[in-house]
């Protein structure tokens, strides 16, 4: 059973103030003002989304990881894809907050449209190369690196405080 977040009973001023909310709409004046603050809204929401797809190098590494071990082995390379990256990252971010290596339940939630078969590797350790070999040191992992069916990959990695890497790895045959 997933867990929702609670529905907000404060919103933030651009101060970053709590503001109760008493269930009505808060009015921004004039109609240019409110022209104004939904582009503002657009513009930030756009922001957050192309940071989101941004990767950092240690993600590119273990692509390139992946990608290399599939060349090896004599399969294609797998294309990146931008949901499966944004929802990889927000895992990695997850089990490194939390201290726990767990799968997602829900591998669907995510996924890009069209997709016919999903995976997904997890772990964590001292660096990205060290991941990447006990992936293949392990068959189950190994087997979704590996898999013909996926062409498409998603990868995020959060370092923790105590400088481990947490690693997701989800996969998309589509």
């Amino acid at each position: 059973m997933t867990s929702r977040p609670a529905a907000a009973s404060a919103i933030l001023d651009p101060s970053g103030a709590a503001l109760r909310s008493a269930g009505r709409a808060h009015r921004f004046g004039s109609r240019a003002n409110r022209r104004r603050a939904a582009q503002l809204a657009a513009i930030a929401v756009a922001a957050a989304l192309l940071l989101g797809a941004c990767t950092s190098g240690d993600e590119d590494h273990a692509v390139d990881l992946v990608n290399n071990a599939r060349r090896a082995n004599g399969r294609a390379a797998l294309a990146t894809n931008v949901s499966l990256t944004i929802t990889a990252q927000a895992w990695s971010q997850h089990m490194a907050e939390t201290q726990k290596l767990v799968h997602r339940t829900r591998l669907s939630e995510g996924a890009p449209v069209g997709w016919r078969k999903l995976g997904e590797n997890i772990a964590y350790a001292s660096s990205v190369d060290g991941i990447q070999t006990a992936f293949m040191n392990s068959a189950g992992h190994k087997a979704n690196i590996l898999d013909p069916a996926f062409n498409n990959v998603g990868i995020g990695i959060t370092r923790d405080a105590n400088g481990r890497y947490w690693e997701t790895q989800e996969f998309a045959g589509m």
